[in-house]
């Protein structure tokens, strides 16, 4: 199945799917719009989105009328959601994406390692995990390690916040009993995950699969 590739600002990119319906629509019998029907909504296409005559022609056109190739249609769907920001795009079959933009694991809502519905902490998982840091340079893709890098640290933080968290009521606790040894063991823990950013040196992780793998030994590794 083809796809439709955006390259963005900084050889980020995007990806669009098509609508089985209007494909359906436009490589059948189209709509049945009338000449006049035809004319409105191309005008109306112009007006409201702003898309070239043309290209709110061609594809008004295949959406009344039909009978285009399964290609036809995609060419001319790609053009009419064409986004502002877009400096480029084309299509490209998804067997051709990587997995950092596809993604190939299903992801439980309760694993402990699960990072949202794309993608987990699990370094064997697939996933879409560095979506961000994918860059389509020179007809290839690649993962921009320093932006990964960021990613990562910052789904780290958001654990470390977590365990933060549960370690405040114990230490109320231990202030209210004047249990100084307790005390002070809590705030070198805190202390030991606030410097995480510091003390955890990410580029020496040159990876993607490395650099998922990568995690502070101060912080119960997720799943664990």
């Amino acid at each position: 199945m083809f796809c439709v590739l955006d390259l963005l600002f900084n050889d980020r990119v995007r990806i669009r799917h098509f609508s089985r319906a209007c494909l359906a629509i436009m490589t059948g019998e189209g709509t049945g719009w009338h000449p006049d029907e035809i004319a409105y909504n191309i005008q109306k296409s112009v007006n409201l989105s702003g898309k070239p005559f043309d290209v709110a022609a061609a594809f008004v056109m295949g959406m009344g009328v039909g009978g285009l190739s399964e290609l036809q249609a995609m060419e001319r769907i790609m053009e009419r959601d064409r986004q502002p920001d877009v400096l480029d795009c084309w299509l490209m079959d998804e067997a051709e994406l990587p997995y950092h933009v596809t993604g190939n694991e299903p992801h439980d809502p309760a694993s402990p390692d699960r990072v949202d519905g794309a993608s987990c902490f699990n370094p064997a998982c697939h996933d879409r995990y560095f979506r961000k840091a994918v860059r389509y340079r020179g007809g290839a893709f690649t993962i921009d390690m320093p932006q990964a890098r960021t990613t990562h640290m910052d789904r780290i933080r958001v654990r470390r916040n977590r365990k933060l968290a549960t370690l405040d009521a114990p230490y109320m606790r231990a202030l209210e009993t004047g249990d100084t040894r307790t005390q002070t063991r809590i705030a070198t823990e805190k202390q030991a995950l606030r410097d995480i950013p510091q003390t955890l040196d990410l580029t020496v992780y040159s990876t993607p699969e490395e650099l998922k793998a990568a995690w502070p030994a101060e912080l119960p590794k997720p799943g664990a």
